[in-house]
C-alpha cells in the first residue's frame, strides 16, 4: 500500500504503542536533509483507517539530495486527534543506501531494535512537489506527553489510545539538547522561523526579555547611560575602515546588494555589531571635553549568519541584545566604566535570573578583536559546558583613530578619545532555561517570570463564589505589584491546569476550592521545590510576596551549590585533562603563554574561560614554568 505524499521516499512502517527516539546523529542528518520537523515526518493524504492497516507496508516520505535509510519507523498511536498524520522514524543517514543501518541500542525497544536491523534498499522515488518551508534546523513541535484525564488529582489515567502529548517527554538527565528544545517550544517561549537559524519570540519569551531589559535599564540609568537607536544597514566602506575588527565578522555578514532590481552601489551589511556605525557618528557628535563622557546604549538586533549548528537563544543568526558604547577623556575613566558595567551584569544575572557567575579577564586569545582587554562573566550549565553571559571591553583608542573620534581638551589640544563597549544578549534566557528547568519544564525566578502567581479555582465555574474569590485575590495581588493570573478555563481539568503551569514555570500556584473558601484559606504550591503550605486569605498578598522572595533567594542558592559541585582544581596536566573530560569548571595555574593555552584547547577542547588571579603562585599546569595566573578552564557553548 502506498500513499501519495508531498515528497517521495520509501519507509518501512510498523505499528508501535510507544515511540522509539532517534539518536542525535540521526536527527541532525534528517534535519539537514530537510526531511524532519521536530523528530516528525508529516504525511499528507493518509487517512486514519489507512494508518491503522499499514503494518509492514510502505509509504513514500520526503527526500532531497541525500538518501536516508531508516532502521525503524512506527505510527504515532494517537490517530484520531491529528489532522496531519505523523510517522516517527528511527534511523541513520547513509552515503550508500545499500549499506545496512545499525539501530541505536535502546533497552526500552527490546527486540524491536533487532527486528528492523536491515531495511530494503530504496526503490526509485517519484519526485514531485517542491521542498517544504520548514527550516532544516527546526526540531519537532511535539506536544508534551501527559494524560488529558485528571491523573494529578487521583482519577484513572486515560488509555494509550486517547493520550495526548502535552508535557516534556525527554528527561533533563537524558538527551540534554532534546530536553532543552522541548522546553523552549512546549513552554511557548519561542518557535522556529521559516529561515534557517532564526526564531520568533512568543509572548512569554519576550516578557522575560523585557524583564531583563527593565532591570538593566535601571542600572544603566544609575551610572548615567542613556538609550538611543542606530540603523540596521551599515555601508561596507565603514565596516572595512577597521579591518582587523571586521575580519572576524566577515564570514557571518548578511549583505544587501539591491533595492528592488537596482544595485545599491556600496554594499550594505545587516548589522553584525554597531561599533563602526556608532563611531562614525560619534566623530560628528564629539568636539570638546565638554561633550564627554558620552554614554549610550542601543537595544537592537544583530545578524550574523550562523554557520554552525543552531539552537534557540544560544546560537541563532539573528538575536536580541544590548550594546553599550561609551567615550571618555582618559584611559582611567574608560577602565573604570568597563569594571562598572561588568559588575552591573553580575548583579542583574545573579539577583534577577538567580544564576551564579564567575567573573574575570579573557585571555588575549579569547578577547574581543579590537579591544585592549575584555572582562567576562561566565556560568556553568548542567551539561558541564560553560556559557559566556556578558562581556565588557576596553577598546582604548583602537577605534578612535580610524574613525577620528577626537576632542579638544581643556588646553584646547586635540586628543583621541578612549572608548568602551559592553553587551549581553538573549542567550541569558537560554541560560535561565538550562540552569533552573527540570523534567516538567521551566522553573522561573519570580523577578523575571511573566506570570508570578497563577490562581486555580477548584470545582468552580465562572461567576460562583470560588471564582469570585480567586478574581478578587488576583486583583489584590496586582495592586500589590504582583503579576497574577486566574486560570478559569472550563474546557480542561484541574490536573491539566496544574501540569500546564508547571511546564510554563510559574513560580507559585494558589489552589482555592469550596472547602478552602469555607475555612478562609488557600493552598500555596511552589514550582521550584513542589512544597505546599496553607495560608489564610486575610493578608495573603503579604504572605505571597514573602514566599516569592524566598523562592528567588532559594533558587540562587540552589544554583550556587550545583555550580560549586561542578568546579574543581587541577594540580597537574594529567588531572586537568581528566577533570575537563568530566565537564564543569577546572581551576589551574597558567603561565600566560599562548602555546600552553593552545595545547589545552587542541587536546581537551577546553578554552580559558577567564583569568581570575585566584590560582596563586606555582608552576604552570602545562609547562611547569613559574605562574601567577589562575585560569578557569571549561568546554563551552
Amino acid at each position: 500500500m502506498t500513499a501519495e505524499l508531498e515528497y517521495k521516499y520509501e519507509v518501512k512502517v510498523e505499528r508501535r504503542d510507544k515511540a522509539i527516539r532517534l539518536d542525535a546523529a540521526a536527527r541532525e542528518a534528517l534535519r539537514e536533509a530537510g526531511m524532519m520537523n521536530n523528530n516528525k515526518l508529516k504525511i499528507t493524504g493518509v487517512s486514519p483507517k489507512m494508518l491503522k492497516t499499514m503494518k509492514l507496508e510502505y509509504v513514500e516520505c520526503p527526500v532531497l539530495d541525500s538518501q536516508v535509510h531508516f532502521v525503524q519507523c512506527f505510527v504515532c498511536p494517537n490517530f484520531q486527534s491529528r489532522l496531519n498524520r505523523t510517522v516517527l522514524c528511527r534511523g541513520a543517514a547513509l552515503a550508500d543506501p545499500k549499506v545496512t543501518a545499525h539501530a541505536e541500542p535502546n533497552a526500552r525497544s527490546g527486540t524491536d531494535a533487532q527486528r528492523g536491523a536491515t531495511e530494503p534498499p530504496a526503490q526509485a522515488a517519484r519526485r514531485s512537489g517542491t521542498p517544504g518551508t520548514v527550516p532544516a534546523d527546526a526540531p519537532s513541535k511535539q506536544s508534551p506527553t501527559r494524560s488529558t484525564g485528571q491523573d494529578a488529582v487521583g482519577r484513572k489515567p486515560a488509555s494509550n489510545a486517547h493520550r495526548e502529548e502535552i508535557g516534556i517527554t525527554e528527561p533533563k538527565s537524558g538527551d540534554f539538547s532534546e530536553w532543552y528544545t522541548q522546553v523552549v517550544l512546549k513552554a511557548e517561549l519561542a518557535d522556529y522561523a521559516p529561515v534557517k537559524g532564526m526564531i520568533a519570540l512568543r509572548p512569554d519569551g519576550y516578557s522575560i526579555w523585557e524583564s531583563i531589559k527593565t532591570a538593566l535599564d535601571a542600572e544603566f540609568a544609575r551610572v548615567g547611560v542613556r538609550n538611543a537607536f542606530l540603523p540596521v544597514l551599515i555601508p561596507e566602506s565603514l565596516l572595512t575602515r577597521e579591518k582587523t575588527h571586521f575580519e572576524g565578522f566577515n564570514p557571518e555578514v548578511f549583505w544587501v546588494t539591491h533595492s528592488g532590481d537596482a544595485p545599491v552601489g556600496d554594499r550594505l551589511a545587516l548589522r553584525p555589531t554597531s561599533e563602526t556605525i556608532a563611531y562614525s557618528l560619534y566623530s560628528k557628535w564629539i568636539n570638546s571635553w565638554r561633550d564627554l563622557p558620552l554614554k549610550l546604549n542601543f537595544w537592537n538586533t544583530a545578524l550574523r549568519a550562523e554557520i554552525k549548528s543552531t539552537k534557540p537563544f544560544l546560537r541563532t543568526s539573528e538575536f536580541l541584545w544590548q550594546e553599550g558604547h561609551t567615550v571618555h577623556a582618559t584611559r582611567e575613566e574608560a577602565a573604570a566604566q568597563v569594571e562598572s558595567m561588568l559588575e552591573i551584569y553580575r548583579r542583574v544575572i545573579e539577583e534577577h535570573l538567580a544564576i551564579p557567575v564567575e567573573s574575570g579577564r579573557k585571555s588575549a586569545r579569547e578577547q574581543f578583536v579590537g579591544a585592549e582587554y575584555t572582562l567576562t562573566v561566565e556560568s556553568m550549565m548542567p551539561d558541564g559546558k560553560a556559557l559566556q553571559m556578558g562581556t565588557s571591553h576596553l577598546l582604548g583608542q583602537n577605534f578612535a583613530k580610524p574613525f577620528s573620534v577626537k576632542f579638544a581638551d581643556k588646553d584646547n589640544v586635540e586628543q583621541y578619545a578612549w572608548q568602551t563597549s559592553w553587551g549581553v544578549s538573549w542567550r541569558l534566557i537560554g541560560a535561565l532555561i538550562m540552569v533552573h528547568g527540570d523534567d516538567r519544564g521551566l522553573v522561573l525566578p519570580p523577578r523575571v517570570a511573566p506570570t508570578q502567581v497563577v490562581i486555580v479555582p477548584v470545582h468552580s465555574v465562572r461567576g460562583d463564589k470560588v471564582w469570585q474569590a480567586a478574581t478578587d485575590l488576583a486583583e489584590r495581588l496586582r495592586r500589590n505589584g504582583c503579576r497574577a493570573h486566574v486560570d478559569d478555563r472550563q474546557n480542561v481539568t484541574t490536573g491539566y491546569k496544574y501540569g500546564d503551569w508547571e511546564l510554563r514555570g510559574v513560580p507559585l500556584r494558589v489552589e482555592m476550592g469550596p472547602r478552602d473558601l469555607k475555612s478562609g484559606a488557600a493552598v500555596l504550591a511552589r514550582r521550584d521545590t513542589g512544597a505546599k503550605e496553607q495560608s489564610g486569605l486575610e493578608n495573603i498578598e503579604d504572605t505571597i510576596a514573602g514566599v516569592l522572595d524566598t523562592i528567588q533567594n532559594d533558587m540562587l542558592e540552589s544554583a550556587r551549590r550545583r555550580a560549586a559541585g561542578m568546579t574543581s582544581m587541577a594540580q597537574d596536566y594529567e588531572s586537568l585533562v581528566s577533570l575537563i573530560s568530566d565537564g564543569g569548571f577546572v581551576r589551574a595555574r597558567w603561565c600566560g603563554n599562548g602555546k600552553c593555552e593552545e595545547t589545552i584547547k587542541e587536546e581537551t577542547g577546553a578554552d580559558i574561560r577567564l583569568v581570575d588571579g585566584e590560582g596563586g603562585s606555582g608552576p604552570c599546569v602545562v609547562c611547569g614554568s613559574p605562574s601567577v595566573h589562575g585560569a578557569l578552564f571549561a568546554r563551552g557553548y
